[in-house]
């Protein structure tokens, strides 16, 4: 068993707390539009300090993407597929869609 010491868990809380602020920036601005300055209002700390968490904005958007694809592989695997492998096809991707879709309006055409 793997034991994570008290500040490892809040780290780890932390960077959630950051990446979920990230989250809804990019949702109310725009992906491209996300910055540190922004984020680090928006989380209570200084902009230096997001820099103990993530080394650069890549950094971020790494564990952003990192977090959508956790909560994709959560909505996928809650599926229950049809036995026919057209139909459980058909239902995964509309699943997929759906999920895509829903997070469309963070996508900034300027990347």
């Amino acid at each position: 068993m793997v034991t994570v010491s008290k500040v490892q868990q809040r780290r780890e809380a932390k960077v959630a707390l950051i990446v979920e602020a990230a989250w809804d920036l990019a949702r109310r601005d725009g992906i491209t539009q996300v910055s540190m300055r922004d984020l680090a209002k928006a989380v209570g700390m200084r902009q230096p300090s997001l820099y103990a968490y993530f080394d650069s904005k890549n950094a971020l958007y790494d564990d952003m993407f990192a977090d959508g694809n956790r909560q994709l592989v959560a909505v996928l695997s809650a599926l229950e597929l049809p036995a026919d492998p057209r139909a459980a096809l058909k239902t995964a991707l509309k699943a997929f869609a759906d999920f895509a879709a829903a997070g469309m309006h963070v996508v900034n055409t300027t990347m």
